[in-house]
């Protein structure tokens, strides 16, 4: 009792933290899942981090009217119920629970889930950390950083990778990366994947120190940071993620320009996918003591995300309608996010070093004990 208070205090201060990508606005303190969905969730969450939005603890309906065929790959004969408690932060990357939820994937599959919305990621890992949830969707920084103060945890599968842009003004005279040295940049919270990509790559190849060559301003909201860049003119770049970038071209147009590319720029081929930002947190309780309910999970999760890749006009509009977001804003924003469920461990080893080499990690986890192995 005393470790978990131990633990759960720890979690505390880091989630202090680590709000900024999830709201997955990137996790920080994301706006109202009615008004401002977001990333990542990353989120802290991607990321969620760190980038999405909800109104927290919100749950969501059950839907009927799942394909037929889905229906009948994921529940097979099942006729017992088992209860599962998801959490998740309301954002594009990790709309996929929202998804199954809406279109019926978990009832006919024979799940009673309990789908909780979280309004940052850091709640969102709180609450996990004690117990209160069975499987978490939120970004592998956090969940890595939870791990370190000895959760019980895995990472089970993937979720979205990419959706990470930098913009200025058309008008602003910068060009490169090079030429945010001596500018104001909007970013979300500390500690989320957006924040480690920004400081630990983005800003770092370009030979610019976060802390001496420009002012990067944390701890901004995702729906804020356009406003405070083309209205009030109050900073002259921010880093945001998908899908406020294309909800920024689409408000200003030709007055506001994407300075670097995340998704693309740090892939090495085209046919790869993009670097992972959130992932599928399932408790060590849960993995040892259900097994067969994890893996009908598992496959429940395929589907959905099959489901999202094989039927993008009906399956933008369903995620438009749960983000409360035209459908068109999100096809948009598919350009640059991507929906897997693999999970290229040494790529997401490589994004856990950004954490590392910031601080915000004192080790690296093991990938064997990290990762789920079947």
């Amino acid at each position: 009792m005393r470790k978990f208070a131990s633990i759960l205090l720890s979690g505390l201060m880091a989630g202090v933290l680590l709000t900024g990508c999830g709201g997955t606005g990137s996790a920080g303190s994301a706006p109202a899942a009615a008004n401002s969905p977001s990333e990542t969730a990353e989120a802290p969450a991607a990321e969620a981090p760190a980038d999405s939005t909800g109104n927290a603890a919100a749950e969501a309906s059950d839907g009927d009217n799942a394909p037929q065929e889905a229906s009948e790959e994921s529940a097979g004969s099942e006729t017992t119920n088992e209860s599962v408690r998801l959490g998740s932060i309301l954002a594009l990357g990790t709309a996929s629970p929202f998804v199954a939820k809406e279109k019926g994937y978990y009832s006919d599959a024979g799940f009673d889930v309990t789908l909780t919305e979280f309004s940052d990621g850091a709640a969102m890992m709180e609450a996990f950390a004690a117990g209160e949830i069975d499987i978490a969707f939120g970004g592998i920084i956090p969940a890595a950083t939870w791990y370190s103060k000895g959760v019980d945890l895995k990472v089970v599968a993937g979720i979205n990778g990419g959706g990470h842009v930098v913009m200025t003004r058309a008008d602003s005279g910068i060009n490169t990366v090079e030429d945010l040295k001596g500018k104001s940049l909007a970013a979300p919270s500390v500690g989320t994947v957006t924040d480690a990509l920004l400081r630990d790559n983005i800003l770092k190849n370009a030979g610019l120190n976060p802390e001496t060559d420009l002012n990067v301003i944390p701890g901004m909201k995702p729906a804020d940071m356009a406003t405070s860049l083309m209205a009030t003119k109050e900073v002259d770049a921010m880093i945001t993620w998908e899908p406020f970038a294309t909800r920024a071209i689409a408000d200003y147009g030709d007055e506001i320009k994407v300075l670097f590319d995340a998704g693309p720029e740090l892939r090495q081929n085209e046919t790869d996918p993009f670097y992972p930002v959130n992932v599928v947190i399932v408790t060590g309780d849960f993995i040892n003591n259900h097994a067969e309910a994890l893996d009908k999970f598992l496959r429940i999760h395929e589907d959905v995300t099959n489901y999202i890749n094989e039927n993008p006009e009906e399956a933008d509009n369903t995620i438009g309608e749960i983000l409360k977001i035209d459908a068109s804003v999100v096809n948009g924003a598919r350009d640059r996010t991507d929906f897997s469920t693999a999970i290229d461990q040494d790529a997401a080893m490589n994004v856990l070093g950004w954490a590392y080499d910031l601080g915000y990690l004192s080790e690296l986890p093991d990938k064997a004990e990290f990762f789920y192995q079947k």
